[in-house]
């Protein structure tokens, strides 16, 4: 079996347990219950990275290109970067939470096995 990459984003107002939890339980709902989906379904725990000032997905190519991180394993966790300021804002709007108090926006990713 191979492994794909992956991304996933969730937007509301969760902790990054209950936001891991909400993509995980997504995938199940759109790809099934079957293994190997190539999604964070595959995936039973997430490890936060921090992605500082830089650019999340200058940081997420950096994490799955380095093979000695845990993430980069197709069998390891996902990673999880809670996204702040303006990409914060820019995808509370676009998921309709525009002004909302709490909202939080995260991206899930990693390798899963496909």
């Amino acid at each position: 079996m191979g492994a794909t990459d992956f991304t996933s984003i969730v937007v509301g107002k969760f902790t990054p347990e209950q936001a891991f939890r909400n993509a995980v339980d997504q995938a199940r709902y759109e790809y099934g219950l079957r293994s190997y989906t190539g999604t964070i379904s595959e995936k039973g725990d997430f490890i936060m990275v921090d992605a500082g000032r830089k650019n999340p997905n200058k940081v997420i190519d950096d994490v799955i290109d380095d093979r000695d991180h845990p993430v980069s394993d197709k069998w390891g966790p996902a990673g999880c970067i809670e996204l702040q300021g303006k990409r914060k804002k820019e995808l509370a709007e676009r998921y309709g939470m525009k002004g909302k108090k709490g909202v939080r926006a995260y991206i899930f990713f990693g390798i899963a096995s496909c």
